[in-house]
Protein backbone atom coordinates (compact mmCIF):
# COMPACT_ATOMS: atom_id res chain seq x y z
CA UNK A 1 0.00 0.00 0.00
CA UNK A 2 1.30 3.44 -0.97
CA UNK A 3 2.56 5.56 1.97
CA UNK A 4 0.09 8.32 1.07
CA UNK A 5 -2.80 5.89 1.32
CA UNK A 6 -1.47 4.56 4.62
CA UNK A 7 -1.37 8.08 6.08
CA UNK A 8 -4.90 8.76 4.79
CA UNK A 9 -6.10 5.49 6.35
CA UNK A 10 -4.80 6.50 9.79
CA UNK A 11 -6.39 9.96 9.52
CA UNK A 12 -9.73 8.47 8.43
CA UNK A 13 -9.65 5.96 11.28
CA UNK A 14 -9.20 8.80 13.79
CA UNK A 15 -11.84 11.39 12.92
CA UNK A 16 -11.72 14.66 14.84
CA UNK A 17 -8.44 13.61 16.48
CA UNK A 18 -5.12 15.40 16.11
CA UNK A 19 -2.29 12.96 15.41
CA UNK A 20 1.32 13.98 15.68
CA UNK A 21 3.73 13.38 12.81
CA UNK A 22 5.84 11.35 15.24
CA UNK A 23 2.89 9.10 16.12
CA UNK A 24 2.04 8.49 12.46
CA UNK A 25 5.67 7.87 11.50
CA UNK A 26 6.14 5.33 14.30
CA UNK A 27 2.84 3.66 13.46
CA UNK A 28 3.84 3.23 9.81
CA UNK A 29 7.55 2.70 10.32
CA UNK A 30 8.55 5.64 8.13
CA UNK A 31 10.24 8.99 8.67
CA UNK A 32 8.38 12.12 9.79
CA UNK A 33 9.47 13.72 6.52
CA UNK A 34 7.73 10.93 4.60
CA UNK A 35 4.56 11.63 6.60
CA UNK A 36 4.79 15.35 5.82
CA UNK A 37 5.21 14.62 2.09
CA UNK A 38 2.18 12.33 2.14
CA UNK A 39 0.08 15.00 3.87
CA UNK A 40 1.13 17.56 1.25
CA UNK A 41 0.10 15.18 -1.54
CA UNK A 42 -3.29 14.71 0.08
CA UNK A 43 -3.75 18.47 0.44
CA UNK A 44 -3.03 18.91 -3.28
CA UNK A 45 -5.69 16.27 -3.94
CA UNK A 46 -8.23 18.41 -2.12
CA UNK A 47 -8.15 17.00 1.40
CA UNK A 48 -8.52 19.59 4.14
CA UNK A 49 -5.90 18.61 6.71
CA UNK A 50 -5.28 20.94 9.60
CA UNK A 51 -1.70 20.92 10.87
CA UNK A 52 -0.43 22.58 14.05
CA UNK A 53 3.24 22.61 15.03
CA UNK A 54 3.99 20.26 17.94
CA UNK A 55 0.35 19.09 17.97
CA UNK A 56 -0.10 17.22 14.69
CA UNK A 57 -2.57 16.68 11.89
CA UNK A 58 -6.35 16.47 11.79
CA UNK A 59 -8.44 15.55 8.72
CA UNK A 60 -11.31 18.01 8.37
CA UNK A 61 -12.81 17.21 4.96
CA UNK A 62 -12.29 14.90 2.01
CA UNK A 63 -12.52 16.14 -1.61
CA UNK A 64 -15.92 16.51 -3.23
CA UNK A 65 -14.59 15.32 -6.58
CA UNK A 66 -13.70 11.68 -7.24
CA UNK A 67 -10.47 10.69 -5.48
CA UNK A 68 -8.66 7.42 -6.16
CA UNK A 69 -7.03 7.30 -2.71
CA UNK A 70 -10.36 7.47 -0.91
CA UNK A 71 -12.00 4.94 -3.23
CA UNK A 72 -9.15 2.45 -2.78
CA UNK A 73 -9.57 2.60 0.99
CA UNK A 74 -13.35 2.61 1.05
CA UNK A 75 -14.41 -0.01 -1.50
CA UNK A 76 -14.44 -3.65 -0.48
CA UNK A 77 -12.71 -6.53 -2.21
CA UNK A 78 -15.73 -7.24 -4.46
CA UNK A 79 -14.51 -4.63 -6.92
CA UNK A 80 -11.32 -6.12 -8.33
CA UNK A 81 -9.95 -3.06 -10.14
CA UNK A 82 -10.82 0.64 -9.87
CA UNK A 83 -9.48 3.08 -12.45
CA UNK A 84 -9.91 6.86 -12.15
CA UNK A 85 -9.30 9.09 -15.17
CA UNK A 86 -9.46 12.86 -15.38
CA UNK A 87 -10.94 12.97 -18.88
CA UNK A 88 -11.90 10.37 -21.51
CA UNK A 89 -13.95 10.29 -24.66
CA UNK A 90 -16.30 7.71 -23.17
CA UNK A 91 -15.89 5.36 -20.21
CA UNK A 92 -17.85 2.70 -22.09
CA UNK A 93 -15.63 3.02 -25.13
CA UNK A 94 -12.43 2.85 -23.09
CA UNK A 95 -13.74 -0.07 -21.05
CA UNK A 96 -14.53 -1.91 -24.27
CA UNK A 97 -10.93 -1.41 -25.40
CA UNK A 98 -9.65 -2.70 -22.05
CA UNK A 99 -12.26 -5.42 -21.58
CA UNK A 100 -10.11 -8.44 -22.33
CA UNK A 101 -7.25 -7.26 -20.12
CA UNK A 102 -9.21 -6.31 -17.01
CA UNK A 103 -10.61 -8.65 -14.34
CA UNK A 104 -14.26 -9.27 -13.65
CA UNK A 105 -15.91 -6.53 -11.59
CA UNK A 106 -13.72 -3.64 -12.71
CA UNK A 107 -14.80 0.00 -12.44
CA UNK A 108 -13.67 2.88 -14.65
CA UNK A 109 -14.56 6.42 -13.55
CA UNK A 110 -13.92 9.70 -15.35
CA UNK A 111 -14.32 13.25 -14.10
CA UNK A 112 -15.38 14.30 -17.58
CA UNK A 113 -16.39 12.67 -20.86
CA UNK A 114 -16.09 14.63 -24.07
CA UNK A 115 -17.86 12.01 -26.20
CA UNK A 116 -20.34 10.35 -23.86
CA UNK A 117 -23.02 8.28 -25.61
CA UNK A 118 -26.52 7.45 -24.44
CA UNK A 119 -29.18 5.17 -25.90
CA UNK A 120 -29.64 5.04 -29.68
CA UNK A 121 -26.29 6.78 -30.15
CA UNK A 122 -27.43 10.07 -28.63
CA UNK A 123 -24.73 12.24 -27.12
CA UNK A 124 -24.63 12.43 -23.31
CA UNK A 125 -23.47 15.72 -21.82
CA UNK A 126 -20.80 14.78 -19.26
CA UNK A 127 -19.07 17.84 -17.75
CA UNK A 128 -17.14 17.85 -14.49
CA UNK A 129 -19.30 17.51 -11.41
CA UNK A 130 -21.23 14.44 -12.51
CA UNK A 131 -20.65 10.74 -11.93
CA UNK A 132 -19.60 9.02 -15.16
CA UNK A 133 -18.47 5.43 -14.80
CA UNK A 134 -18.53 2.00 -16.42
CA UNK A 135 -18.53 -1.49 -14.97
CA UNK A 136 -16.95 -4.57 -16.51
CA UNK A 137 -18.80 -7.73 -15.48
CA UNK A 138 -18.19 -11.31 -16.58
CA UNK A 139 -21.20 -13.38 -15.48
CA UNK A 140 -21.47 -17.04 -16.49
CA UNK A 141 -24.92 -16.67 -18.00
CA UNK A 142 -26.74 -17.32 -21.27
CA UNK A 143 -27.59 -14.29 -23.38
CA UNK A 144 -31.35 -14.53 -22.80
CA UNK A 145 -30.96 -13.60 -19.13
CA UNK A 146 -29.35 -10.24 -19.87
CA UNK A 147 -32.44 -8.00 -20.26
CA UNK A 148 -32.78 -8.04 -16.47
CA UNK A 149 -29.27 -6.65 -15.87
CA UNK A 150 -30.31 -3.07 -16.67
CA UNK A 151 -33.21 -3.37 -14.24
CA UNK A 152 -30.76 -4.73 -11.66
CA UNK A 153 -28.67 -1.58 -12.00
CA UNK A 154 -31.77 0.62 -11.85
CA UNK A 155 -32.86 -1.00 -8.57
CA UNK A 156 -29.37 -0.50 -7.13
CA UNK A 157 -29.31 3.15 -8.14
CA UNK A 158 -32.77 3.70 -6.66
CA UNK A 159 -31.64 2.26 -3.32
CA UNK A 160 -28.27 4.02 -3.38
CA UNK A 161 -29.85 7.44 -3.93
CA UNK A 162 -32.44 6.76 -1.24
CA UNK A 163 -29.84 5.55 1.28
CA UNK A 164 -27.46 8.44 0.69
CA UNK A 165 -29.77 11.39 0.03
CA UNK A 166 -33.16 10.26 1.30
CA UNK A 167 -34.89 10.86 -2.03
CA UNK A 168 -37.19 8.41 -3.82
CA UNK A 169 -36.56 8.65 -7.53
CA UNK A 170 -38.62 6.96 -10.24
CA UNK A 171 -37.50 4.46 -12.86
CA UNK A 172 -38.45 4.77 -16.51
CA UNK A 173 -38.10 1.30 -18.01
CA UNK A 174 -35.55 0.14 -18.72
CA UNK A 175 -32.71 2.54 -18.09
CA UNK A 176 -33.62 6.05 -16.91
CA UNK A 177 -33.74 7.46 -13.37
CA UNK A 178 -36.29 10.24 -13.08
CA UNK A 179 -37.14 13.03 -10.65
CA UNK A 180 -40.24 15.17 -11.12
CA UNK A 181 -40.48 14.09 -14.75
CA UNK A 182 -36.87 14.99 -15.55
CA UNK A 183 -33.89 12.71 -16.15
CA UNK A 184 -31.31 12.43 -13.38
CA UNK A 185 -29.38 9.42 -14.62
CA UNK A 186 -29.14 6.83 -17.34
CA UNK A 187 -27.84 3.29 -17.80
CA UNK A 188 -26.37 1.91 -21.02
CA UNK A 189 -25.59 -1.80 -21.20
CA UNK A 190 -23.49 -3.47 -23.88
CA UNK A 191 -22.45 -7.09 -24.28
CA UNK A 192 -19.79 -9.17 -25.98
CA UNK A 193 -20.61 -12.84 -26.50
CA UNK A 194 -22.90 -15.20 -28.37
CA UNK A 195 -26.21 -16.93 -27.69
CA UNK A 196 -24.54 -19.64 -25.63
CA UNK A 197 -22.58 -17.45 -23.24
CA UNK A 198 -21.56 -13.93 -22.31
CA UNK A 199 -17.89 -12.97 -22.58
CA UNK A 200 -18.43 -9.73 -20.67
CA UNK A 201 -20.89 -6.94 -20.00
CA UNK A 202 -20.13 -3.25 -19.97
CA UNK A 203 -22.59 -1.19 -17.97
CA UNK A 204 -22.22 2.56 -18.37
CA UNK A 205 -23.85 4.79 -15.76
CA UNK A 206 -24.15 8.55 -15.92
CA UNK A 207 -25.57 10.59 -13.05
CA UNK A 208 -26.09 14.33 -13.06
CA UNK A 209 -24.84 15.31 -9.60
CA UNK A 210 -23.20 18.73 -9.21
CA UNK A 211 -22.75 19.42 -12.91
CA UNK A 212 -24.66 22.16 -14.72
CA UNK A 213 -27.32 21.04 -17.18
CA UNK A 214 -26.81 22.16 -20.75
CA UNK A 215 -29.33 24.94 -21.57
CA UNK A 216 -30.85 22.83 -24.35
CA UNK A 217 -31.56 20.01 -21.87
CA UNK A 218 -32.99 21.95 -18.94
CA UNK A 219 -36.54 21.02 -19.91
CA UNK A 220 -35.83 17.30 -19.65
CA UNK A 221 -32.87 16.94 -17.28
CA UNK A 222 -31.64 18.10 -13.88
CA UNK A 223 -28.87 17.44 -11.35
CA UNK A 224 -29.04 15.99 -7.86
CA UNK A 225 -27.69 19.29 -6.58
CA UNK A 226 -30.91 20.91 -7.81
CA UNK A 227 -32.98 18.30 -5.96
CA UNK A 228 -31.25 18.34 -2.55
CA UNK A 229 -30.23 22.03 -2.74
CA UNK A 230 -26.61 21.40 -1.81
CA UNK A 231 -23.39 20.07 -3.29
CA UNK A 232 -23.10 16.27 -3.14
CA UNK A 233 -19.80 14.54 -2.39
CA UNK A 234 -19.14 12.31 -5.41
CA UNK A 235 -16.99 9.86 -3.43
CA UNK A 236 -19.64 9.15 -0.82
CA UNK A 237 -22.38 8.82 -3.44
CA UNK A 238 -20.35 6.54 -5.72
CA UNK A 239 -19.41 4.23 -2.87
CA UNK A 240 -23.04 3.94 -1.77
CA UNK A 241 -24.19 3.17 -5.30
CA UNK A 242 -21.41 0.63 -5.92
CA UNK A 243 -22.27 -1.10 -2.64
CA UNK A 244 -25.90 -1.33 -3.75
CA UNK A 245 -24.86 -2.59 -7.19
CA UNK A 246 -22.83 -5.29 -5.47
CA UNK A 247 -25.89 -6.30 -3.43
CA UNK A 248 -28.35 -6.43 -6.34
CA UNK A 249 -25.91 -7.94 -8.83
CA UNK A 250 -25.32 -10.82 -6.43
CA UNK A 251 -29.09 -11.29 -6.16
CA UNK A 252 -29.24 -11.33 -9.95
CA UNK A 253 -26.47 -13.93 -10.21
CA UNK A 254 -28.06 -16.21 -7.60
CA UNK A 255 -31.51 -16.00 -9.21
CA UNK A 256 -33.00 -14.16 -6.21
CA UNK A 257 -34.54 -11.42 -8.29
CA UNK A 258 -37.80 -10.61 -6.52
CA UNK A 259 -36.51 -7.39 -4.93
CA UNK A 260 -35.12 -6.21 -8.28
CA UNK A 261 -38.52 -6.58 -9.91
CA UNK A 262 -40.43 -5.14 -6.93
CA UNK A 263 -38.42 -1.89 -6.99
CA UNK A 264 -38.73 -1.53 -10.76
CA UNK A 265 -42.48 -2.09 -10.60
CA UNK A 266 -43.24 0.04 -7.54
CA UNK A 267 -41.10 2.96 -8.75
CA UNK A 268 -42.08 2.74 -12.42
CA UNK A 269 -43.11 5.89 -14.29
CA UNK A 270 -44.81 3.79 -17.00
CA UNK A 271 -46.96 1.06 -15.49
CA UNK A 272 -50.66 1.72 -15.75
CA UNK A 273 -50.17 4.40 -18.38
CA UNK A 274 -50.44 4.75 -22.13
CA UNK A 275 -47.05 4.80 -23.80
CA UNK A 276 -45.34 5.23 -27.15
CA UNK A 277 -42.56 2.79 -28.11
CA UNK A 278 -40.01 3.85 -30.71
CA UNK A 279 -37.89 1.18 -32.40
CA UNK A 280 -36.45 0.32 -35.80
CA UNK A 281 -39.99 -0.74 -36.76
CA UNK A 282 -41.32 2.77 -36.12
CA UNK A 283 -43.64 4.03 -33.38
CA UNK A 284 -46.51 2.23 -31.76
CA UNK A 285 -48.83 2.92 -28.84
CA UNK A 286 -49.86 0.64 -26.05
CA UNK A 287 -50.78 0.33 -22.39
CA UNK A 288 -47.97 -0.60 -19.98
CA UNK A 289 -49.33 -3.51 -17.95
CA UNK A 290 -46.40 -5.05 -16.10
CA UNK A 291 -42.71 -5.91 -16.02
CA UNK A 292 -41.95 -9.57 -16.69
CA UNK A 293 -39.63 -11.78 -14.68
CA UNK A 294 -37.30 -11.70 -17.67
CA UNK A 295 -37.05 -7.89 -17.55
CA UNK A 296 -39.44 -7.27 -20.44
CA UNK A 297 -42.11 -4.58 -20.50
CA UNK A 298 -45.51 -6.21 -20.92
CA UNK A 299 -47.89 -4.09 -22.96
CA UNK A 300 -51.46 -4.31 -24.23
CA UNK A 301 -52.07 -2.89 -27.70
CA UNK A 302 -55.29 -1.34 -29.02
CA UNK A 303 -56.50 -4.78 -30.11
CA UNK A 304 -56.22 -6.05 -26.52
CA UNK A 305 -53.27 -8.21 -27.51
CA UNK A 306 -50.65 -8.75 -24.80
CA UNK A 307 -46.99 -8.92 -25.78
CA UNK A 308 -43.52 -8.42 -24.39
CA UNK A 309 -41.11 -5.64 -25.34
CA UNK A 310 -37.42 -6.20 -24.68
CA UNK A 311 -35.96 -3.05 -26.23
CA UNK A 312 -36.95 0.30 -27.64
CA UNK A 313 -37.29 3.89 -26.57
CA UNK A 314 -40.38 4.31 -24.42
CA UNK A 315 -42.19 7.56 -23.64
CA UNK A 316 -45.41 8.43 -21.90
CA UNK A 317 -47.93 9.50 -24.53
CA UNK A 318 -48.83 12.62 -22.54
CA UNK A 319 -45.14 13.56 -22.20
CA UNK A 320 -44.42 12.71 -25.82
CA UNK A 321 -47.07 15.10 -27.11
CA UNK A 322 -45.45 17.98 -25.23
CA UNK A 323 -41.85 17.25 -26.12
CA UNK A 324 -39.68 17.61 -29.16
CA UNK A 325 -37.58 14.62 -28.10
CA UNK A 326 -38.35 10.93 -28.08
Amino acid sequence: MDITIKVLKILLENPHKRLSGQYISEKLGVSRNAVWKAVEILRKEGYQIDGVTNKGYSLKKIPTDINSYYLELSLGSFWQRVIVEKEVESTNKLMKELGNSLPDKSVLIASRQWGGIGRLGRSWSSPEGGLWFSLLLKPQLPMEELPLITLTMAAAMWEGLYNHLGIEVKIKWPNDIIWDGKKLAGILTGVKGDMDKVDYLIVGIGINVNNPIHPELKGIGLSLKDVVKKEVNLNYLLIEILNCIQKYYQLFLTDKREDILIINKEQSTLLGKRIIISSFKGKEEGFAKDIGNDGSLIIEDDNKQIRKVFSGDVSLKEWYKNSNTN
